[in-house]
């Protein structure tokens, strides 16, 4: 079984494909591209656990970190980064892209838990991945999921893959207000929302939307 993780000690100017897994420019510096637009930076002190269960009924944890570092959303994935190198140099990196997320859930913090955001999406083997960001700084952990779930819709909106009325539906109404349903004890229960539709990790990639495409050049013969 191939796990698909992207989280990682990631080494400083090894520049690869950003999309499939992130990169880093320097500490605290990742490498962008012009699919992520507008992204929002935020410094905490925070852990991230990735655990995965497969069709079988096996899981385990493959990916365990704690930092001070940001959590960036942009406006085509998720993004956490460490600002201290570990002691070989390598930095903690890691990315959910909007293509592949299926769930989008939060709880607040509470006297014996901090904030966290979870995300979740599947590989092509049917893995399912279970991302939890835990924030351990003060922060309204509620509005940052939603403003996860909001850039997602605007994403699978502007996307050129082919999508039922049922999901544009969704996606306008998460787009433009409608937010994540609290559950009636949210510092004890995930808050979460399942998109209708989703691609298998490391999919998506040749639907992306028109904005970060190279423009192509007008030929003037």
């Amino acid at each position: 079984m191939a796990l698909f993780y992207p989280f990682a000690a990631g080494t400083p100017g090894a520049i690869l494909s950003t999309f499939a897994y992130p990169c880093v420019k320097g500490v605290g510096v990742y490498q962008d591209d012009p699919w992520d637009r507008n992204a929002r930076a935020t410094e905490y002190n925070m852990a991230v656990r990735v655990s995965w269960e497969n069709k079988a009924g096996e899981r385990d944890y493959s990916f365990f970190a704690e930092f001070i570092g940001q959590l960036i959303i942009t406006d085509a994935r998720v993004v956490v980064i460490s600002n201290v190198a570990e002691s070989d140099g390598d930095v903690i990196i890691g990315h959910v892209r909007y293509e592949w997320l299926r769930y989008v859930a939060y709880q607040e913090k509470s006297w014996s838990n901090h904030n966290c955001i979870t995300l979740i999406y599947e590989d092509q083997d049917k893995t399912r991945y279970l991302v939890h960001i835990t924030i351990k700084s003060k922060t309204n952990v509620a509005e940052r999921a939603n403003d996860i779930l909001r850039r997602a819709c605007l994403y699978r909106l502007a996307m050129t893959n082919e999508k039922s009325d049922k999901a544009v539906a969704f996606y306008t109404q998460y787009s433009t207000g409608r937010r994540i349903t609290p559950k009636p004890e949210p510092k004890k229960q995930l808050s979460s929302v399942e998109m209708p539709q989703y691609y298998l990790a490391p999919g998506g990639q040749k639907f992306r939307p028109e904005w970060g495409a190279p423009k192509k050049e007008e030929n003037n013969a």
